[in-house]
């Protein structure tokens, strides 16, 4: 529970946003961190590299699946500007930042090339870049585009006001979900939950938390010590819509 013990009991003072640096792919780590704080939105940071585009393909199925939205695209290394001369070389290869931005439905204007550039590396490391060494220009775009897209993110997301919990009386997860200033409830199955995650569910299954974490996911704990089971709210309300798993 290292991650629940960092946003929880860390005093984080007063944020506009607070930024978390995760390890490439997939793993417990990610799936932490969206079960304890409302995660906004992702920024993929890749490099030219074959292998780091695997790794940031997998962890983009994650985050699809959690309904984490991608901000932007950044690719490391992907360019080296010459002093002597002035040109720009692409000594790693060309890379695959819009690949990936197109599968991530970013548009080209929220990919950020950064230069191989041994100062700003050198700066970095001894927390030097904008005191010692300049910062690129795509720096500050890449941070008027976060902003920006967590603005709009937070303010596009009436109609996905939810709440959700456990009846025990009729063992079913209830889901409701508010629009208009009217309210719909959908009942939906413990075995159905399960089943959407591959697990059999025994036959006294039930939720020990269900948790709803920014209006953006749903995390249970099932009694049979399955933990940080996360869920996006998109789709619970599409198993909602088609009806999967009803219960009354």
């Amino acid at each position: 529970r290292v991650a629940q013990g960092l946003f929880s009991r860390t005093d984080w003072g007063e944020l506009d946003y607070l930024l978390v640096d995760l390890p490439p792919g997939v793993g417990d780590v990610t799936l932490a961190v969206c079960a304890e704080v409302a995660v906004e939105g992702a920024v993929l940071v890749t490099t030219p590299s074959r292998l780091a585009r695997a790794d940031v393909v997998r962890g983009l199925a994650l985050q699809d699946e959690l309904g984490v939205p991608t901000l932007a695209v950044v690719e490391n290394m992907a360019v080296f500007n010459c002093d002597n001369c002035g040109e720009a070389a692409r000594p790693l290869g060309d890379g695959h930042a819009f690949e990936l931005a197109a599968k991530a439905g970013v548009g080209a204007d929220g990919v950020f090339e950064l230069p191989l550039d041994a100062r700003l590396a050198a700066a970095n490391e001894t927390g030097g870049v904008g005191a010692n060494v300049r910062r690129p220009a795509a720096f500050a775009a890449l941070a008027d585009r976060i902003v920006e897209e967590v603005y709009n993110a937070m303010h596009a997301r009436k109609d996905r006001l939810i709440d959700v919990r456990y009846d025990a009386s009729a063992n079913v997860v209830r889901v409701r979900r508010f629009l208009d200033g009217a309210a719909d409830e959908f009942p939906l199955s413990v075995e159905a939950l399960r089943k959407a995650r591959g697990r059999a569910a025994p036959a006294d299954a039930t939720p020990t938390r269900v948790a709803l974490v920014g209006n953006r996911s749903v995390v249970f704990d099932w009694s049979d010590r399955v933990r940080d089971d996360v869920f996006s709210v998109d789709e619970l309300l599409e198993m909602c819509a088609k009806g999967s798993g009803a219960a009354g």
